[in-house]
């Protein structure tokens, strides 16, 4: 077994909680992946010039590096930014690779 990851913001982008995501989210993991560990965080990143900052919580599991156990994580990960209104979702896979996963179409039509 590897290590993946989600991260996930612990507010939306309106500065509003998303505790429901959150539970949510370390349901879904436990019920695919057996268990996890999470660890507050921050991240930082640049648009258009200007700095963002935000604190987060990463969700760690680990599962065989397997198509089928990276297309689940994907999934999940997925749902997440949906339910927590978010337009990207990071997530490191068993393999090591990383993907920041577009959840902007449905955010918008959540809008």
């Amino acid at each position: 077994m590897r290590e993946a990851l989600i991260v996930l913001p612990n507010f939306d982008n309106n500065g509003q909680s998303i505790a429901t995501a959150h539970k949510r989210l370390a349901t879904r993991l436990i019920d695919a992946f057996g268990g996890l560990t999470t660890r507050q965080a921050q991240g930082a990143w640049v648009d258009h010039g200007k700095l963002y900052r935000e604190d987060v919580t990463e969700y760690v599991v680990a599962y065989a590096p397997t198509a089928f156990n990276d297309g689940t994580l994907r999934e999940i990960a997925t749902q997440a930014g949906h339910e927590a209104r978010q337009l990207a979702v990071y997530a490191r896979f068993a393999s090591g690779d990383v993907e920041i996963i577009d959840t902007a179409p449905a955010h918008a039509e959540a809008a």
